[in-house]
């Protein structure tokens, strides 16, 4: 496969741009929207369809890729629509989420592909592709707690017993915390399925750490 255009040198600010789209996304994911305010909840989704589709085109390798992003943004950002008029529809709202969830598995498999096997790159190249790796890791995770609310697979709940939901950014940030192996316990998993999943990010985030930081170190060849 051709060289990924969003790592060279002379595409670097795309590789920042999309770093800085993710962090703004996170950010914006902890503002709980209102009722009342329905359009507010509209923008934010909009903008993390937005995102994804961004990252999709930066990242995309050759034309092939391209085509393959091209494919999956059309059909996530119709259901998006749909979900905006049908919000209660449990099966539109399903059927987006896995379809999103298809397309941060291929940015992650395409940052990770980059970040940890080409080794004759810049290294703050490298770094970078890690740190989106991260982050779309950690809202891969989240889009999978949504899917299991969505579904009734489990559910989660803060300390004071209420559900914790996606619209004020519980469910992110209890995937960023888990994955951070920090632990701070105020949202616990429900069920037991629920339970192994959060357990199972903790170690992909500790196994992607020690992964990562491992690729960038440079390699020396034993004395002969």
């Amino acid at each position: 496969m051709s060289e990924f255009p969003l790592f060279t040198k002379r595409m670097r600010h795309r590789s920042l741009l999309l770093l800085v789209t993710l962090l703004g996304l996170i950010l914006l994911s902890g503002i709980q929207t209102s009722p009342s305010i329905p359009w507010v909840s509209g923008l934010l989704w909009s903008f993390y369809l937005f995102v994804f589709c961004l990252g999709g085109f930066l990242l995309a390798s050759n034309q092939a890729w391209l085509r393959v992003f091209a494919g999956l943004c059309l059909p996530v950002i119709l259901f998006g629509i749909l979900i905006e008029v049908y919000p209660d529809s449990i099966p539109i709202g399903l059927v987006s989420r896995w379809l999103i969830l298809v397309l941060q598995a291929l940015m992650l498999a395409t940052v990770i592909r980059f970040s940890l096997q080409h080794e004759t790159h810049n290294q703050m190249d490298r770094l970078i592709a890690g740190i989106c790796g991260y982050l779309i890791l950690g809202l891969l995770w989240a889009n999978i707690y949504y899917l299991c609310d969505l579904s009734g697979l489990g559910h989660f709940l803060t300390s004071s017993g209420e559900k914790a939901t996606e619209q004020d950014g519980s469910l992110l940030y209890f995937s960023l915390v888990t994955m951070s192996s920090l632990g701070y316990g105020d949202i616990t998993a429900s069920t037991g399925f629920t339970r192994i999943l959060s357990a199972l990010e903790a170690i992909c985030g500790t196994l992607y750490l020690g992964i990562f930081i491992a690729a960038l170190v440079p390699r020396r060849d034993p004395p002969s």
